[in-house]
Order: C-alpha cells, then structure tokens, then sequence
C-alpha cells in the first residue's frame, strides 16, 4: 500500500487524509467474496463544555487503536460543519465478531464511560450490513 501511496503522490496532489479513506475504500473491496461486512454508525452530542476534552480522547487514543484492529475495514470519525458538538463514527467491520471485539477493548469501553455523562442525549448507534 506504501508503493501505492508513494505513485498516487508523485501523480497527483492527494492529501494523506484522502490516501487513507482511498485506502479504506479498496480494503472494503478486497474482501473475500460472500464474506458479510458489518457497517456501524453512531451519531454523538456532547454539551458545549466537553466537546474540545472528547475531540482530543477522540484523536488521540480511539481512531489509531481501532484502525488497527484486526476486524476493522474502516473507522472514521467526522465533526458536523452544522453543529461542533455532533461527533458521528462511520464504521466498517469484516464481520460481526470483529465489531463485537472492537466494543470490549479497554480504549472503547473506557471511553464510553467517560462520555456518558457528557452527552446532550443518549448515542444512537445503527448497525447493518451492505445490500
């Protein structure tokens, strides 16, 4: 994927950003045929107060630990350009064991407790597969 990366640079002016979605998009695409992927994703509001503390938990400890899980296709966080306080997570699991796994990890499970009570509303999470 480094080579990859490497050509697409010299070629174009892709950022490394968009190198990485790119890059999660072909791995969506390299999964084994008949194999069921899991799509998750969770919309979050957080009060005015917490949302800089839960960017930087967002930043520095979620998205590197989960994208480098072994079930994890792709895992990205987006900030709303309508409202700052709504964080929403776009996730892509090779299964549902992979998603399953992912929630028991310290780094997810320690975070949502920490966010719990700074929610404006309960998350809300919508799970499916791709048709």
């Amino acid at each position: 994927m480094e080579i990859f990366r490497q050509y697409l640079k010299s070629k174009t002016s892709i950022s490394d950003e968009q190198f990485s979605i790119l890059s999660s998009e072909l791995k969506i695409r390299q999964v084994s045929k008949g194999e069921v992927l899991l799509i998750a994703n969770t919309r979050m509001k957080f009060k005015d107060e917490f949302v800089d503390t839960v960017k930087t938990m967002i930043l520095n400890d979620l998205i590197d630990s989960t994208r480098k899980e072994e079930g994890c296709i792709k895992y990205n966080v987006h900030q709303s350009e309508d409202d700052s306080n709504v964080f929403t997570f776009h996730e892509t699991w090779k299964n549902k064991d992979g998603f399953n796994f992912h929630m028991r990890q310290p780094y997810v499970t320690d975070f949502l407790e920490l966010v719990k009570d700074k929610l404006v509303n309960p998350l809300l999470l919508v799970k499916g597969h791709v048709l």
